[in-house]
């Protein structure tokens, strides 16, 4: 009987685990999600697939999207890694639209949809990918 219940209850584990993740998460993006997915989904299309700034939203921008490939050289050679990581939580007073709305607040978007842990970790990979597109 023992033996039985011991094989049942690791047996559950993995849904249990899953259902904890899918509380944690419930927009339902892995948790693995990479920077490089979470742009296109968000970013691309304002900033284009290659983040030059000419996503097929662009042209409807009152200003045009930066072209983010080149934020280290705009910053004499240096990535400002909180500085990204403040204006993807936060937008950082970054216009955009043909309003005079500003850049999404993407800390607040995934929180509110996937949750505080996923906001985190969405603002940290986005940011390290974005360093790694630097040229």
């Amino acid at each position: 009987m023992r033996y039985l219940r011991r094989r049942l209850t690791l047996a559950a584990l993995p849904l249990l685990l899953c259902g904890a993740a899918w509380a944690q998460n419930p927009c339902g993006y892995a948790f693995s999600i990479t920077g490089q997915k979470l742009f296109e989904d968000h970013c691309a299309g304002c900033h284009g697939l290659d983040a030059k700034g000419h996503g097929q939203f662009a042209a409807e921008q009152r200003r045009p999207p930066a072209d983010l490939t080149g934020i280290t050289r705009r910053n004499n050679g240096e990535f400002p890694a909180e500085r990204i990581s403040e204006i993807i939580r936060q937008g950082g007073g970054i216009p955009g639209h043909e309003t005079d709305q500003i850049m999404p607040v993407w800390g607040k978007v995934f929180n509110g949809e996937c949750g505080p842990a996923f906001s985190r970790r969405a603002i940290v990979e986005l940011k390290r990918y974005l360093e790694a597109l630097q040229k």
